[in-house]
């Protein structure tokens, strides 16, 4: 197609104020160039409450075309504003949301496909919605826990049903978020087996405190949903 750009799709999750609040997922379409440190930063500076959902973004588009957002759960427990929107091609500085996504009820996961105007999809999604950020009730017996407690309670059977893979990645992932250094992640890789790597790992994230354990345990949604709903972390 002429006269396509390469493009980023960048989403911002606002938490609840309460639990009666609504959800809101902030949609930025970005030219390709734009530095991500610096949409986080503004981003920060404007709404310091705001989440970064990391996925895939590349997608291709063209300016001044009307492009529309549509979710997985539709219409009638997720509202998208507005119907539809242009790509503007030289957004280098703003960073305002092309979309909002507003929803009522927490979901663990939301789809999220953008159309142009012939109904093709340019860029589909499935967006991990984790809540390790926030404390949780687990009834009138138990008291609330932080992401920290809470990786410390799931400890062994993180330790022993991570896969190889999985571990592997999640390595990669929280070096490249900072959670870990260089130094941290050789250390976790020096060990022999694949059992003391995931304690090592575990042990060394939850004793940084709850931003890093929130980190990690986004970080697992994203790449091993099945083996992060075994783990009741959502």
């Amino acid at each position: 197609y002429p006269g396509l750009f390469k493009a980023l799709v960048r989403l911002f999750r606002k938490p609840p104020a309460d639990p009666e609040s609504d959800h809101w997922i902030n949609v930025l379409l970005l030219p390709k160039n734009v530095v991500l440190r610096h949409v986080l930063r503004l981003r920060k500076e404007l709404y310091g409450d705001e989440k970064f959902l990391e996925t895939p973004p590349q997608c291709k588009l063209q300016p001044k075309r009307l492009y529309t957002l549509s979710t997985r759960p539709g219409r009638e427990s997720v509202l998208v504003q507005p119907k539809e929107a242009e790509f503007d091609a030289e957004s280098y500085d703003n960073y305002l949301p092309t979309f909002q996504v507003v929803y009522e009820n927490f979901m663990k996961y939301i789809k999220l496909s953008l159309r142009d105007g012939g109904s093709n999809n340019v860029w589909r999604r499935q967006v991990c919605l984790s809540t390790a950020g926030v404390r949780r009730s687990y009834g009138p017996t138990r008291q609330n826990v932080g992401p920290s407690e809470h990786l410390k309670e799931i400890r062994a059977d993180f330790i022993e049903g991570i896969s190889g893979p999985v571990l592997k990645s999640l390595l990669d992932k929280l070096l490249e978020i900072n959670v870990l250094s260089d130094a941290e992640r050789e250390a976790v890789e020096g060990e022999r087996t694949r059992r003391e790597k995931a304690r090592v790992l575990v042990d060394m994230v939850r004793n940084k405190g709850d931003d890093a354990s929130s980190e990690m345990i986004r970080s697992l949604c994203e790449l091993d949903p099945f083996f992060y709903e075994h783990l009741r972390l959502m």
